[in-house]
């Protein structure tokens, strides 16, 4: 099977978490199927002197294609004007457009697999939601979230309560949608099986342990 998956390569770059890790290990775990051709396609801007994605970015020796306009750009075509059309930029046996990341592409040639993390754009009682920059985070996102739930043939998503907000807040069709869940890495079960009597102090002022980043919707205020 040949998948072609779109990346904005910044978000993998390491270290990272949460999106830029789900991305990271989805599509090496792709690569580690033989019956799985991966390819990824990104702007040339993010190319280094090599021809390679930088090297912060653990997804560099994928087969990579790029297309010379600049990412932010493209993508605003893309979801405004539905331009332009990438199918030039995928071989004529390619199976799957996948993209790992909340965006718009507009191709026919093949079906198109889409991740959307959450529907914070579109939740109504956030103690944010009725804000001026949220309703014009929600505006923007209503110019292609629904162009995307109808045209592409999969909706990936990383919890049963996202697909179930998926559903009542934008009327997707619950066949589309699949849950793939972010999972757990081996280290967590590495410190779990250690010696806490062992184990050292990151450092030696008291510290707080912020999970997620460090941005109001996470509770980094």
């Amino acid at each position: 099977m040949k998948i072609v998956s779109y990346i904005h390569p910044t978000r993998t770059y390491l270290p990272c978490t949460g999106a830029g890790r789900h991305i990271n290990n989805t599509l090496l775990g792709l690569t580690s199927h033989k019956a799985i051709n991966l390819e990824l396609l990104c702007s040339r801007q993010w190319l280094q002197e090599d021809g390679k994605l930088d090297p912060r970015s653990p997804l560099r020796g994928i087969p990579l294609k790029t297309f010379p306009f600049p990412e932010n750009l493209t993508e605003r075509f893309w979801k405004l004007a539905q331009f332009p059309n990438m199918d030039s930029y995928l071989c004529k046996h390619t199976d799957w457009l996948f993209t790992p990341m909340e965006t718009y592409i507009p191709v026919s040639r093949c079906p198109v697999a889409l991740t959307l993390y959450d529907m914070q754009a579109f939740e109504p009682n956030l103690p944010w939601s009725n804000t001026r920059q949220h309703r014009w985070f929600r505006y923007k996102w209503s110019q292609w979230i629904y162009k995307a739930l109808s045209n592409y043939r999969v909706i990936v998503t990383i919890s049963e309560f996202s697909k179930r907000r998926m559903i009542e807040l934008l009327g997707a069709d619950p066949e589309k949608v699949v849950v793939v869940g972010c999972g757990v890495e081996q280290y967590f079960y590495d410190i779990a099986s250690a010696d806490p009597l062992q184990l050292e102090r990151p450092v030696d002022l008291p510290y707080t342990l912020i999970i997620g980043g460090l941005r109001l919707k996470k509770g980094g205020d």
